[in-house]
């Protein structure tokens, strides 16, 4: 998903990926689940997160940990209904509080409020990202196998390249309704970009590739990463940030470990990056700038020459910030990525 969704031989220099030691003989952690919220109690947290209650009544959807308001200055309304976000104490993931009902989400998905067009006239630049993505996880020396699945891939850019490198890509996006339902058991990996933040129940989605995958096969799971300069400078106006209705979580590396774990998955490596569409040149450093040029591609009949020229120069910062990141801490790069492997 990325932007606005639900959109050499080395390793890259931009994170050295950390190898985690498999937990042989380790009893399998227990699926959370939490409990389900109806109308009359997302009621009620609204009315206690406006009276300034400090604790909230959720837990958080990463780890399981205690939520507390994280700022109280800052709130939405937004179809009815007033939105916050709320910090969990222990692994600091942040989440949209309370979550939005069924109803709401399909708004916003349906309405537009969401800008599919933008994939659309962005595609040969998503396209360009997924064979970076590729390539990158070639040198990293991770097992893809032969048939892959796209989940949540929106309009395939991930697959086509795939498919163009030799890989059985297909994209399944239940969102978009593109692609036929995968069977269980059947893909050697699973690759999903930019998709789990904007899921309401996160474990679910992360319980549904664990299905598809071959016992043992490779996950690779992409978010911004909650806890990157991005977060940290620009809070909620930070590009990947898209509170509170968009992005509905907002993870850190412990709190998405943790949930992984507890979704039947063995993790096997983390690391950190930059990316094309945000970078801590053109989105923290030039935020302001790549504000106005990305503003330009919805107000005007030339979108699409818009988005080409945009392209081109968020590709030039990404080299600076690839370039950038070797001198600094690699946690502070925009995305997280982490690798799991499907344990049976």
């Amino acid at each position: 998903m990325g932007r606005a969704t639900f959109g050499s031989e080395h390793m890259n220099p931009q994170s050295p990926a950390k190898r985690l030691p498999a937990q042989e003989g380790a009893e399998p952690s227990p699926v959370v689940r939490l409990p389900r919220v109806n109308a009359e109690r997302i009621r009620e947290m609204s009315q206690r997160a406006q009276q300034g209650v400090r604790e909230s009544p959720v837990h958080c959807y990463a780890c399981g940990g205690s939520c507390t308001n994280e700022n109280f200055s800052e709130q939405w309304s937004l179809f009815g209904e007033q939105y916050t976000l709320v910090r969990c104490a222990d692994c600091q993931t942040l989440s949209t509080f309370p979550l939005p009902s069924p109803a709401v989400l399909n708004q916003v998905y349906s309405s537009g409020t969401f800008a599919y067009q933008w994939y659309t006239d962005h595609y040969p630049a998503k396209f360009l990202d997924s064979m970076m993505r590729l390539m990158e996880l070639r040198r990293e020396g991770t097992v893809l196998g032969k048939r892959i699945l796209d989940f949540g891939g929106g309009q395939g850019y991930f697959s086509a390249a795939a498919r163009l490198l030799g890989y059985q890509s297909e994209t399944y996006d239940p969102v978009l309704g593109s692609g036929r339902p995968p069977a269980p058991g059947s893909y050697d990996s699973v690759v999903s970009l930019h998709v789990l933040e904007h899921s309401p129940d996160p474990a679910t989605t992360l319980e549904l590739m664990h299905r598809f995958l071959k016992p043992g096969g490779t996950l690779v799971l992409v978010v911004p990463n909650g806890l990157g300069e991005g977060y940290q400078k620009l809070g909620s106006a930070w590009t990947w940030a898209q509170p509170p209705l968009i992005h509905l979580h907002h993870f850190t590396e412990q709190g998405l470990a943790e949930l992984l774990r507890q979704c039947g998955f063995d993790l096997t490596q983390v690391s950190f990056h930059e990316r094309w569409d945000a970078n801590r040149v053109s989105d923290v450093a030039l935020a302001k700038t790549f504000a106005r040029l990305d503003s330009a591609w919805g107000s005007t009949r030339t979108k699409r020459l818009v988005a080409a020229r945009n392209s081109l120069l968020r590709f030039g910062t990404l080299m600076l910030a690839q370039a950038w990141s070797r001198v600094t801490p690699s946690s502070a790069l925009s995305e997280l990525r982490i690798i799991a492997t499907h344990r049976p």
